[in-house]
């Protein structure tokens, strides 16, 4: 990753251990299929046994698999101007803190309330970029461990720009996550 981009919000890997591990068991069930697909003689049974061997591989082995090399590759860097997500080394979204028209602080995303709410914090900025082109960048605590670094450029962008926030419940929101951000 260019380190001209700024500095990364730390990611959030337990996400990808927990669908690691998740793919990883699920290979054992799958084997046990693959034994006894290949002890069927009968075509039709044959056909079935190899059927779901390779659903139950492609949902619960690969799928998790590939779940967990995706967010692996998702990064979100923050500098003075801009907030970038990247996959890989490769930036995938940049908005210009310049361009940014409204800041939401939300409580969303996630497993709802299976997990809890400082895991579903999320902060979505929305704006228009230089072709005229309405956009929204979202980062979510789901991917990283601290939206600290973001909140805290907003923060200034926001006592510069008080309209980036369109309601009273959207600076409560907003001080909100940015004082949890400052504790933790």
């Amino acid at each position: 990753m260019d380190a001209g981009l700024g500095a990364e919000l730390p990611q959030r890997t337990s996400v990808v251990w927990l669908l690691l591990a998740c793919g990883l068991v699920l290979v054992i069930p799958t084997l046990r299929m693959v034994g006894k697909a290949l002890a069927e003689d009968a075509m039709p049974a044959l056909l079935v046994g190899w059927g779901m061997t390779l659903v139950v591989f492609l949902l619960f082995v690969v799928l998790p698999l590939y779940c967990a090399w995706n967010l692996h590759q998702r990064h979100y860097v923050v500098s003075d101007t801009t907030v970038t997500r990247l996959k890989g080394d490769t930036p995938t979204q940049t908005m210009a803190f310049a361009d940014v028209e409204e800041v939401r602080a939300r409580f969303e995303g996630g497993l709802g309330a299976a997990t809890p709410e400082w895991f579903n914090q999320a902060v979505v900025m929305i704006g228009t970029d230089k072709s005229g082109e309405r956009r929204q960048l979202r980062v979510s605590k789901v991917f990283v461990e601290s939206l600290h670094p973001l909140l805290e450029r907003l923060a200034e962008e926001v006592d510069r720009r008080p309209q980036l926030l369109t309601s009273d419940a959207e600076r409560e929101l907003f001080a909100s996550a940015l004082s949890d951000a400052r504790k933790g």
